[in-house]
């Protein structure tokens, strides 16, 4: 997890204060104070009444990696997501890396998927189950960092659908798949795969009024055309993430070049982390800003005003459509 700090000569006393950024969470949420709702897409819920929603608790433990240094520790937190019923959605565990494992489960208990995921997006090889047991698929994910525009799926080794049969075997056969096991929705695509590629002519049906059809050449997407809502959309990158003008690096400068810690808080000796949301819109603007975990009314506001400093962004799209995307940013505030 990258981190930055700085710090502010100007305070009275010689007191020192190290604000750390942390990296983003794509497309997912960090960190809760108290039960909040969510849909499957994380948009907060004023009421929820869908099965799909949930909430989420969190269980944190520390280890010091140097005894004589408390700033040097190492943490593990496991986060357990629960549907509105309270069946188990699925559990995170994160160490200090970007890196977290995850396990998706059933209703009943049992476990839908398991491995490595980056954020919200998973990474290397995942097989997934049936509730019976016997395997569904086993795909393999590209091993890279979040927002980076790569393929969702870069091989698909095996793949049995819901009557027992088995279409991809070793990574040959003919797919009707659903390549995203772990997403709520379900989109099946089909094709041809042949040493555990993608090669040819694929298509799949987003909607009634949404499908796509795209052309591989040994794994490699040469060209897709999306048909959505009568109005088509080339592409050459299934997935495209929103890009912050000059990088991560420039966003980050922002952050630190602008952030003040609040003389009140300063005053009230308040530290510890804030969590804030925002969302990139379909022309690249920042929107919908809001505090998931909050520390204290100036801490809170000061996160959101270094947030909108934030120049536009260059928009995500699937597909070649733009969309929405959402980012969770922690900010931790501490005092020395």
């Amino acid at each position: 997890m990258d981190k930055f700090g700085v710090r502010d000569k100007s305070l009275e006393n010689s007191m020192r204060v190290v604000l750390w950024i942390f990296c983003f969470c794509f497309f997912g949420v960090c960190h809760a104070q108290e039960k909040m709702f969510f849909s499957i897409d994380n948009e907060i819920l004023k009421d929820a009444d869908t099965v799909k929603s949930f909430y989420y608790e969190i269980f944190t433990e520390k280890k010091s990696r140097v005894p004589s240094d408390k700033d040097l520790t190492a943490t593990k937190t496991t986060i357990t997501y629960y549907t509105r019923t309270n069946t188990v959605y699925f559990n995170e565990v994160i160490k200090d890396s970007a890196e977290t494992s995850r396990t998706y489960y059933y209703p009943s208990g049992k476990i839908k998927l398991s491995g490595a995921f980056n954020g919200s997006r998973p990474i290397g090889t995942i097989i997934s189950h049936f509730e019976n047991g016997s395997i569904n698929s086993e795909l393999v994910f590209e091993n890279d960092e979040p927002g980076r525009e790569t393929e969702p799926v870069i091989g698909i080794i095996h793949y049995t659908d819901s009557t027992g049969k088995v279409l991809v075997d070793n990574g040959n056969g003919m797919c009707n798949c659903d390549l995203s096991p772990h997403e709520a929705s379900t989109l099946l695509e089909k094709g041809t795969v042949q040493d555990g590629m993608k090669t040819g002519q694929w298509t799949g049906v987003v909607s009634d009024s949404s499908s796509f059809v795209e052309n591989y050449k040994d794994g490699e997407l040469v060209k897709g055309l999306l048909k959505a809502d009568g109005v088509e959309y080339t592409y050459t990158k299934v997935v495209v993430a929103p890009r912050y003008p000059g990088g991560s690096k420039q966003m980050y400068d922002v952050f630190l070049k602008n952030m003040r810690y609040p003389a009140s808080a300063l005053r009230g000796g308040v530290q510890g982390g804030v969590y804030t949301s925002f969302v990139i819109d379909t022309e690249g603007n920042i929107i919908d800003i809001k505090t998931l975990k909050g520390l204290s009314k100036d801490i809170d506001e000061e996160a959101i005003r270094v947030i909108k400093l934030l120049s536009p962004w260059s928009p995500g799209t699937l597909r070649g459509k733009p969309r929405k995307v959402k980012f969770t940013v922690p900010m931790k505030f501490k005092l020395h």
